[in-house]
């Protein structure tokens, strides 16, 4: 559920920017580990959603999009700000190959 609403947020930023249809592909996705971040006054333990927005031709390789730091920007205090139990957002800037373009 974390990582469709963020996909969501994801999409809805790069389509106001007028981004979206100059892209291969955006999402989002939560990986099994936790990180700290402050609610309040109190450490607390949340997800971390990494961010995946790529630029390909025929998916054979692909390299990561360089996106405007006030695009992240807006991407990641939607995220945390709108999401429950979210304290962390990444960018995934491994290009494929060595990587892939969507996680196993």
């Amino acid at each position: 559920e974390i990582a469709k609403v963020a996909s969501k947020i994801v999409e809805n930023e790069l389509d106001e920017a007028e981004l979206y249809d100059k892209i291969w592909q955006a999402y989002a996705t939560v990986g099994d580990d936790k990180a700290v971040g402050v609610v309040g006054d109190e450490r607390k333990y949340g997800n971390i959603v990494i961010i995946r927005v790529v630029d390909s031709i025929d998916a054979m390789t692909a390299d990561w999009t360089r996106l405007p730091h006030g695009i992240l920007e807006k991407i990641s205090n939607r995220i945390t700000n709108e999401i429950e139990d979210v304290t962390w957002v990444t960018y995934a800037i491994s290009s494929k190959p060595p990587s892939t373009i969507e996680p196993e």
